[in-house]
């Protein structure tokens, strides 16, 4: 059979991907190499409540995602929570510390000194001048043209003190990588964006605020002639449009692969390992000279056997698309292959809550203490109220990262968890000393479940807009009908994973 499109990969933009093109009409087939999809999407129940050792939760802010869960009717099984009413902490000075958006509560804190505090509002002043510190070494951008490191435009924005204690801490949240070496053009997208635009960020909020102001009075004004055209809108894009929101499922994230799974079942085929890519061409089925009547297609020779499609979506990590595109193009498969992972460990575990003598509400906590190995904790019974525990937290943490990869890289060794283990607690013992009724030990801990992923977050570095420019180029001009979707692309979050999908969707029709 020939398939219109063969899709390697079934994490959730290779589903999404075969979803979308199923609902269109074409022929597919999803070959995922292990037993399950999902990619690194992995939900398990505990008791009453759920963890989760892959991504824990989603934003509202991904229009793909709102529509996606509306088509598979999940409505009812979505878990929310507003974004702006959990609490979050950072361990900073020895001690967790509450984060707040008020300006006041924010400088009583004790997160960032007087005058730290006061050289954020300095920002517009601090426009191209400044010179920036890296790795001890120093240098003046030339003009706003020249692409820099997140540490680069956060220092001579905000300042040294703030990139060290916020940017560099929340960042290792969301990439846990080097943000001497992260781009901000990718990962602070939308500040670089301000800064051109308006030649200040606090300038570039205060315009965008106004703008958007302005271009909603036409609607509120006539709102009865284009009512119809409001009631277009999807029922959860209307509800979480002012609000922004953390979601999840009843039975955890997992529950949304699995159904998009459900959905192509037919088109699934588990355990298959994509090995090689060949470009065949043939006429009339014998001859394999190029010819101006050549019919084209590409071979996918598995551990199950071969198969044909006219065009393949690789929505792979960038190392295996590297692999994978190795016969067909090595130079796009080089490229490829010099995208960093940053690896991470995911500790799963319950703390009875009668040893503390604070209720730890709220998000979690991210570590501003380079001292110590876990990135943070996220608390997973306490981000929604369904998932409450009566006399334990579940909690899940965080080690490794770009600048930590040795005890990551040891434990995929060694495979033996009891001293990433040992070191953890003794870690958590000393963040929690302030809450615990008496020191927290080993015993007081206990561990459900540990998972290693030797490559898990793509580190999108200085250079890789660049690089994944001219890698697209070049498939374009040589495989056309090779695709490329995933998180190694713009972006990390899912709402980047599922916008690559899209944007591969519009050039298809």
């Amino acid at each position: 059979m020939l398939y219109d499109f063969i899709i390697v990969g079934g994490g959730i933009s290779g589903l999404y991907a075969a979803y979308e093109l199923k609902k269109k009409g074409f022929k597919i087939l999803i070959l995922e190499k292990t037993a399950v999809v999902g990619g690194t999407w992995s939900s398990f129940q505990y008791k009453t409540s759920v963890y989760e050792l892959g991504p824990n939760t989603i934003l509202s802010n991904s229009d793909e995602l709102l529509g996606l869960i509306e088509d598979l009717g999940m409505e009812d099984e979505l878990l929310s929570s507003l974004l702006s009413s959990a609490k979050r902490y950072i361990y900073h000075h020895h001690k967790l510390i509450e984060l707040s958006s008020n300006p006041l509560q924010l400088l009583n804190s004790g997160v960032l000194s007087t005058l730290g505090f006061l050289r954020i509002f300095l920002e517009p002043f601090f426009h191209k001048a400044l010179t920036c510190r890296t790795a001890g070494t120093t240098r003046k951008p030339a003009d706003l043209n020249t692409e820099e490191s997140v540490r680069q435009f956060c220092e001579r924005k905000f300042g040294i003190e703030l990139t060290d204690v916020l940017v560099k801490t929340f960042l290792k949240g969301v990439w846990a990588g080097d943000i001497s070496q992260l781009s901000a053009n990718i990962a602070l997208s939308n500040l670089v964006k301000l800064e051109k635009k308006s030649g200040s960020i606090f300038f570039g909020f205060i315009v965008d605020i106004f703008q958007g102001f302005i271009s909603r009075v036409p609607k509120n004004l006539f709102k009865g002639v284009i009512s119809d055209e409001v009631e277009l809108e999807s029922s959860l894009k209307k509800e979480f449009s002012k609000n922004k929101s953390t979601l999840s499922f009843k039975n955890g994230l997992q529950s949304l692969t699995q159904r998009m799974a459900d959905e192509l079942s037919e088109s699934l085929k588990f355990n298959t390992e994509v090995e090689s890519i060949l470009n065949v061409h043939h006429e009339n089925g014998e001859s394999t000279e190029f010819s101006a009547h050549e019919q084209q297609y590409y071979l996918l020779k598995t551990n199950q056997g071969d198969f044909k499609a006219k065009s393949v979506i690789i929505a792979s990590p960038a190392y295996v698309a590297a692999k994978l595109l190795a016969d067909l193009d090595s130079k796009v498969s080089a490229s490829l292959a010099s995208i960093e992972y940053a690896p991470i460990a995911l500790c799963a575990y319950v703390l009875p809550k009668a040893k503390l003598k604070k209720e730890l509400k709220g998000f979690g906590f991210l570590s501003a203490d380079d001292s110590i190995k876990v990135l943070g904790s996220i608390w997973a019974s306490e981000l929604f109220p369904e998932r409450n525990l009566d006399d334990e937290y579940l909690h899940i943490s965080f080690i490794g990262g770009a600048l930590n990869t040795s005890i990551v890289s040891a434990e995929i060794k060694d495979c033996e968890p009891s001293h990433l283990w040992g070191e953890l607690t003794a870690e958590l013992s000393l963040i929690y000393k302030d809450w615990a009724k008496e020191p927290l030990g080993k015993e007081d801990f206990k561990l459900l479940d540990i998972k290693v992923i030797g490559k898990a977050i793509p580190q999108l570095n200085l250079g890789h807009g660049k690089l994944i420019e001219d890698l697209q180029k070049q498939l374009r001009s040589d495989n056309p009908k090779i695709h490329l979707i995933g998180n190694y692309l713009k972006g990390v979050s899912i709402k980047d994973a599922l916008r690559s999908v899209t944007e591969l969707n519009s050039c298809l029709v």
